[in-house]
């Protein structure tokens, strides 16, 4: 019993784990799209910051992208 559980626990972190990983792809070219609307689209834009947490419920790249963006812009603009 407590080795069923034991796999439920790594399976489930394991399926989160991928979902993140989701996420900050879609940030990380979010933000280079957010900081190439401000600043032009042959600017060069830095490396993107890490990606934060994914908030629940919203873990799929479109979601990491959306949230990329908005930082991305947000950051071009105070540069």
């Amino acid at each position: 019993m407590k080795i069923r559980f034991a796999l439920l626990v790594i399976l489930l972190a394991l399926t989160s784990l991928a979902q993140a990983g989701d996420f900050g792809s879609g940030w990380q070219c979010g933000w280079e799209r957010g900081w190439k609307q401000v600043r032009g689209p042959y600017s060069l834009a830095p490396l993107a910051p890490l990606s934060p947490l994914p908030p629940l419920g919203q873990d799929d790249y479109r979601d990491g992208f959306a949230a990329g963006v908005l930082a991305g812009a947000a950051a071009a603009q105070g540069y």
